[in-house]
């Protein structure tokens, strides 16, 4: 518990930002998950209306230092309901706890 309080949100959401291309959404970021070797990953959903800029971001997630490789759980494309293509994404994450 303690160590999930030590996560930074908006340390989160600010190192994102660095990383993700204009034209993609992050639509929902879940509660991270510590592993016993003190790492965190992200699960989280993110949309844009075309599949290449997530693309880019994936690419752009694995060739950063704070950031690892991409794996994919799901993929949902436009619908009439909704207009993006939606990702859902785990990433490795390196905050300092």
């Amino acid at each position: 518990l303690v160590e999930r309080k030590s996560i930074s949100w908006t340390r989160i959401f600010a190192d994102l930002e660095r990383v993700k291309p204009y034209n993609v959404r992050v639509i929902e970021v879940r509660l991270p998950k510590i592993n016993s070797r003190q790492e965190v990953s992200l699960d989280m959903t993110v949309g844009a209306t075309d599949y290449l800029p997530v693309e880019d971001f994936m690419t752009r997630l694995g060739d950063s230092p704070l950031f690892g490789p991409v794996a994919v759980h799901n993929f949902d494309p436009p619908s009439q309901n909704q207009p993006l293509y939606h990702y859902r994404l785990s990433v490795d994450y390196a905050q300092k706890l």
